[in-house]
């Protein structure tokens, strides 16, 4: 997996908030609801929806996990009850084209980790999942094809516990 060092460009999303477990998040149902509702308001839609997980689950229980189900729209949009609008910021990211199933999340993870100590840099935000088609059930499964993102930022100084503090 070849991780990328990239900087995102500023966006406008029209999103659905998600609490709990990010593998039961029904993205497909999320999306047609924002689709549906960029149509309803007359907003112009981006061609790849996004998901911003806003919790670690290795340190936050399934329950308590937040995440943004959304889709980029024009800065004028705004939302309603339902669908929020908000502005993402840019941010410097380490990025992974992925493909397969949501159970091969973790690989990625592990990846990202093992990249960022390597390289001296520390996450310092969200995971973000840009979509580069539909996710599909294939055999019981969650299958994603995205580009998976995660904020991050030069490290201040040596790793603690490496006797260098």
């Amino acid at each position: 997996m070849k991780v990328k060092l990239k900087k995102t460009k500023p966006q406008t999303i029209a999103y659905i908030e998600h609490s709990g477990a990010y593998d039961k998040a029904h993205f497909e149902a999320y999306f047609l609801k924002l689709f549906e509702w960029a149509r309803m308001h007359r907003v112009r839609k981006g061609v790849h929806p996004i998901a911003i997980l806003l919790k670690n689950p290795d340190y936050t229980p399934d329950d308590q996990c937040k995440s943004e189900i959304g889709v980029p729209v024009m800065a004028t949009a705004k939302g309603d009850n339902e669908v929020k609008v908000r502005q993402v910021q840019p941010a410097l990211v380490i990025s992974v084209d992925f493909k397969g199933s949501i159970e091969r999340l973790p690989n990625v993870m592990e990846t990202f980790k093992e990249w960022t100590e390597g390289n001296g840099y520390d996450f310092s935000g969200p995971v973000m999942q840009v979509f580069k088609g539909k996710p599909k059930q294939v055999k019981g499964k969650t299958v994603l094809r995205c580009e998976l993102m995660m904020v991050v930022r030069k490290s201040w100084g040596p790793k603690a516990g490496n006797g260098s503090r």
